[in-house]
């Protein structure tokens, strides 16, 4: 039994590495996020980071929970993940977020019920930023807010 779920888990890799390559988009840098989270909120912030980075992103969708796909599929009997591929920003020379943006950001999604950290991890990752920088932002500007509300 153990060995048919390696086996599964091995085919889901090669099935995302074989979506990749024959997508044609970009292969040299790519991020695999998986499922996105179930509520909406949370889902669309992912979205949002996934915008802002320059690599391609890789998610998997259960087939059952997308409406459009029903109609599309009600004849093939599917089963399993519907591997959904999106190219990444273009690879042009960004400036770097101004202290403002990032801390107007932070704000939007701490204000949005994030944490500080989920916050902070978000803003980094959407810029392709260490997150050490970003929480010291964060502490500098929310620190004593966050400590109010815990």
């Amino acid at each position: 039994m153990e060995y048919k779920k390696n086996l599964s888990e091995i085919l889901h890799l090669l099935l995302l590495l074989l979506a990749l390559s024959a997508s044609g988009l970009a292969t040299d840098e790519f991020t695999f996020v998986g499922f996105l989270p179930k509520p909406v909120g949370s889902r669309k912030e992912r979205l949002i980071v996934s915008t802002k980075e320059v690599a391609t992103h890789i998610f998997w969708f259960w087939c059952g929970t997308l409406k459009e796909a029903k109609g599309a599929f009600l004849t093939c009997q599917l089963k399993g993940e519907i591997t959904f591929l999106i190219e990444g920003k273009a690879n042009c020379v960004v400036e770097a977020p101004s202290e403002s943006q990032l801390e107007n950001e932070l704000r939007e999604l701490i204000s949005g019920g994030q944490c500080l950290s989920a916050a902070v991890k978000l803003v980094a990752g959407g810029y392709s930023m260490r997150r050490k920088e970003i929480y010291s932002l964060a502490l500098r500007k929310f620190g004593k807010q966050v400590d109010k509300e815990n």
